[in-house]
């Protein structure tokens, strides 16, 4: 299985932590981080894991330092330059993909079709549906990647990944 954006991470919990690492001149220890974050290290290491995976920032001899990226954002590009990332980590590159080639799916056959291409978070299908649906929401909506239809439980292109032509969201 491809190594996968956490499950567990929140957009506010990354804001949050961008905050503290960049009060702290760009780098901090991780424990440090913990505990200017109120958080123990099992809930903030999701957290480093997806600042890594969006190259926000990058990990050293237990420390966490902000990317040339990561300097970028602030209140108001945190959304947009966290979508450009986003839509090149998995699940959302390949969510993106299928959804253009085969339109709107139910979040069971696009866990089904994830799967066969080796992403998913856990072997157990039903479980593994669940966690994407989560995650999906909590980040591939936030962002403007995806729709979601609740009532059918029916995934679509948002409105980033429908307006732009570009080879990252293809």
């Amino acid at each position: 299985m491809q190594r996968l954006f956490p499950a567990s991470a929140k957009f506010g919990q990354l804001k949050g932590t961008i905050k503290i690492i960049r009060e702290h001149r760009g780098t901090i220890s991780i424990s440090s981080l913990a505990k200017k974050a109120h958080q123990n290290i099992d809930q903030l290491l999701p957290v480093v894991d997806a600042c890594v995976a969006l190259d926000i920032a990058k990990t050293s001899n237990g420390s966490i330092s902000l990317t040339p990226y990561g300097k970028k954002l602030n209140i108001s590009n945190t959304k947009k330059l966290v979508t450009d990332k986003i839509v090149l980590v998995e699940p959302f590159k390949s969510t993106v993909q299928i959804l253009k080639t085969q339109g709107d799916l139910r979040t069971d056959k696009l866990s089904r079709l994830l799967f066969d291409r080796g992403i998913a978070m856990y072997r157990d299908n039903d479980i593994n549906t669940g966690v994407l649906r989560e995650l999906l929401l909590r980040w591939g909506v936030r962002c403007g990647l995806l729709r979601h239809n609740a009532r059918l439980d029916e995934w679509s292109l948002g409105t980033v990944a429908r307006s732009t032509g570009t080879k990252e969201y293809a």
